[in-house]
């Protein structure tokens, strides 16, 4: 187990950084990150792996980033509990220094390199795997000037989809 007491505390000293889906703080190495997979809204409610099904998922898509992406992939260290008693899983990452975030033409380039295709938005597609949430905040270039992929949204296209049964209003494509 990370030390739950230490995290939050690193976190709140670092004044309190992090995304929809994580709290992040600078690791100790000055090289890395560490992200904790939690979210406590305004409205109270705490809750890890917000933006996923379960841990399978969770894991799945950190297993999906770090074959697609390898030089930004996360690492687990290990779980923490959470002021509301709950288990979050933490991960870290390598460290960017961010120049700027790419443009939609450079991360076409990019993921057209990789065999994908866009599919409308920050989004794009190869076979059964989605890569969404590509926006400049996600894909960024770095101080070497090389693109960098830090928090994309990766996951397997459900079997469901894949049969045509798309739901109504999904943004899927075929």
């Amino acid at each position: 187990m990370v030390d739950s007491d230490q995290f939050e505390k690193q976190w709140k000293e670092g004044g309190e950084v992090g995304g929809e889906e994580h709290q992040v703080i600078m690791g100790t190495d000055g090289l890395t990150v560490t992200k904790r997979n939690f979210v406590d809204d305004s409205f109270g409610d705490a809750m890890v792996l917000p933006f996923h099904l379960g841990y399978d998922e969770f894991f799945d898509r950190v297993e999906l980033h770090n074959q697609i992406f390898p030089e930004t992939g996360p690492r687990l260290l290990g779980f923490t509990e959470t002021s509301q008693g709950l288990i979050a899983p933490v991960l870290t990452q390598p460290f960017i220094i961010v120049c700027r975030g790419a443009t939609r033409a450079e991360t076409n380039v990019e993921m057209k390199l990789g065999g994908f295709r866009r599919t409308g938005g920050d989004n794009y597609r190869c076979g059964d795997i989605l890569v969404e949430d590509l926006h400049d905040e996600n894909v960024v270039i770095d101080n070497f000037g090389k693109i960098q992929f830090i928090d994309p949204v990766i996951y397997i296209r459900p079997e469901k989809l894949k049969r045509g049964e798309q739901k109504k209003g999904s943004t899927l494509t075929g």
